[in-house]
């Protein structure tokens, strides 16, 4: 009898196993597998970079081959990224010594990630830019947009963000869409506002403001940020403690922002409009 149960148990252990193993990453982590492989972005006579791997854990990482084919040094950078069409910066940039390759890799953090409320990356845009790092008047070898899939082409999705309670208005009109989401006081950089930018238009747009109005006071959060068209991201705009300790503000009331979006390329105003926001 023993012997009976011993090798039931065993039954049991090793079905348990099995369903175990037949799970899929999937199943547990609620992210579908990436279906990617390895892309090559451009190859040039000057310069060469493949993308070889790519894997989602709740940050998205990229393994990448950077070649430089020049006689000089190349500094390979991503200026500006969206994953399923929101901003995110990987903060990347990695010289190459002329005739090397280096073998770098990517990263898209998990909070990030969290922050937009993206859970399976299906659209990969790099806006890259690969110039003479010996010579900055130099022409650029490589400034170009590359789009990848990794769940394929079909799996594209377009961003959508879900408005929350607590979410105040700023702006909406002309393509253009500024929220303010949320405030952090206690922010290292100072009293932050974190706000959510949206641009639907065709054009590559800057988000700035000047001297805003802080209760009555001036003050310069040195706030410009770049949004590319259709696409949109979260960003902090924050007043230093150290000019609100000046002017004797121990607690914000009101900020007047003076916004202005205009063309990042011709510099022409699309609008020009104060913000008013009120500290609860």
């Amino acid at each position: 009898m023993k012997k009976i149960i011993e090798v039931l148990l065993a039954c049991i252990l090793s079905l348990t196993l099995c369903a175990c193993g037949s799970s899929s990453d999937s199943d547990k982590t609620g992210r579908k597998e990436l279906t990617f492989e390895e892309t090559t972005l451009f190859d040039t006579d000057d310069c060469k970079m493949t993308i070889t791997e790519m894997t989602n854990d709740g940050s998205l990482t990229m393994k990448a081959e950077l070649e430089n084919k020049a006689k000089v040094e190349e500094m390979f950078t991503i200026e500006y990224a969206t994953l399923n069409g929101y901003k995110i910066d990987p903060t990347f940039a990695s010289s190459v010594a002329a005739g090397a390759k280096s073998n770098e890799t990517i990263t898209f953090s998990e909070d990030d990630l969290e922050e937009a409320g993206i859970v399976d990356v299906t659209d990969v845009k790099l806006f890259v830019r690969v110039y003479n790092n010996e010579d900055y008047l130099a022409d650029d070898f490589v400034n170009d947009t590359y789009t990848l899939y990794p769940l394929g082409k079909d799996a594209s999705s377009t961003y959508t963000r879900e408005s929350a309670d607590d979410d105040e208005v700023l702006l909406d009109e002309k393509d253009v869409k500024v929220i303010l989401v949320g405030k952090d006081p206690d922010n290292i950089w100072g009293y932050t506002l974190k706000l959510y930018l949206e641009n639907n238009s065709k054009e590559d747009l800057m988000f700035a403001c000047d001297e805003c109005n802080v209760n009555g006071y001036s003050m310069d959060p040195l706030f410009a940020t770049e949004i590319k068209s259709n696409s949109r991201g979260y960003v902090n705009m924050s007043f230093s403690s150290s000019e609100l300790e000046d002017n004797d503000i121990d607690e914000i009331t009101e900020v007047k922002i003076p916004f202005r979006v205009y063309n990042e390329k011709s510099l022409d105003d699309l609008l020009s409009k104060t913000l008013d926001v009120k500290i609860k």
